[in-house]
């Protein structure tokens, strides 16, 4: 329980920055939250497209780590083994309302005040909690294909829920391998 109160208030911390910050630029609340008008169909595809982009990447860069024998996944898979049995509430809040925190900070706030390659050398780094050097090494190359596709389409609907989909599939992997 503590977890989950720590957790909180570490994301209303980071977006009530966000939101301080674009109201002394005084940007309009959807632009803070990179909310832009999109139609249904250019988001569901821009989702798609993201996610299967994440896909692949997430496929590669563990099929050439563990060409070069590094793969500690089994650090990342132990954590979710963990909250799927002890703490499967914890793991929505993750899933959902971090996931959401994550790319208002992260590609809306940091992307467009520090570029592609800083901000996703940052997702990497809050990573770091795994204890795996895979999951940091693909955190950044995920955070740049999702910031890159926020900054080409401004969707960060799509951004959302491609990255929601994607740690969703992740979850499954584990969950199936129990």
């Amino acid at each position: 329980m503590l977890d989950l109160i720590l957790n909180i208030m570490i994301d209303l911390a980071f977006l009530s920055f966000v939101i301080i910050q674009g109201l002394r630029e005084k940007k309009k609340i959807n632009e803070i939250f990179g909310i832009y008008k999109k139609n249904f169909l250019e988001t569901l595809k821009n989702t798609v497209v993201v996610f299967l982009v994440l896909i692949l990447i997430s496929w590669l860069i563990l099929t050439i780590l563990t060409m070069i024998k590094i793969n500690d996944t089994y650090k990342v898979d132990e954590t979710l083994r963990y909250l799927i049995k002890n703490a499967p509430y914890f793991l929505i809040y993750l899933l959902v309302i971090r996931t959401f925190v994550e790319e208002i900070f992260f590609r809306v706030f940091l992307t467009e005040k520090i570029g592609i390659l800083l901000s996703s050398l940052l997702f990497a780094l809050v990573h770091i909690g795994y204890n795996s050097i895979v999951e940091i090494i693909a955190a950044f190359f995920l955070g740049y294909v999702l910031a890159h596709f926020y900054l080409k389409t401004k969707d960060i609907v799509a951004i959302y829920l491609s990255h929601v989909l994607f740690n969703i599939t992740n979850i499954l992997i584990v969950v199936i391998s129990i």
